[in-house]
């Protein structure tokens, strides 16, 4: 399995992991920035920007998509990282809801 990097934007922490791996499971391993409160795609907890690299997560599912055209005022790059699996290098941050 091929190894992804991911950066921090807001802690600056650079972690590399395999690729195809859930996110939460990732956050799980390492000390990061975003927190998880349902770890279903209810909360927004989780609510992050990718700034780079968003082809490289999996797809929404359409209950990501109705949640983030309320909690991310339509930005094309917010993603709920409880949603997600990392499947190549990807930047982000983490974002409030608007």
């Amino acid at each position: 399995m091929a190894s992804v990097e991911i950066l921090f934007e807001d802690t600056k922490l650079t972690i590399t992991t395999a690729s195809g791996r859930k996110f939460t499971d990732i956050c799980d391993d390492f000390d990061t920035p975003i927190f998880f409160g349902c770890r279903a795609g209810s909360c927004a907890t989780c609510l992050i920007e990718v700034t780079q690299g968003i082809e490289n997560l999996s797809p929404h599912t359409n209950e990501e998509e109705v949640l983030l055209s309320i909690l991310a005022d339509g930005n094309p790059k917010a993603r709920l990282a409880c949603q997600c699996k990392v499947l190549g290098p990807i930047v982000v941050k983490v974002l409030e809801p608007t």
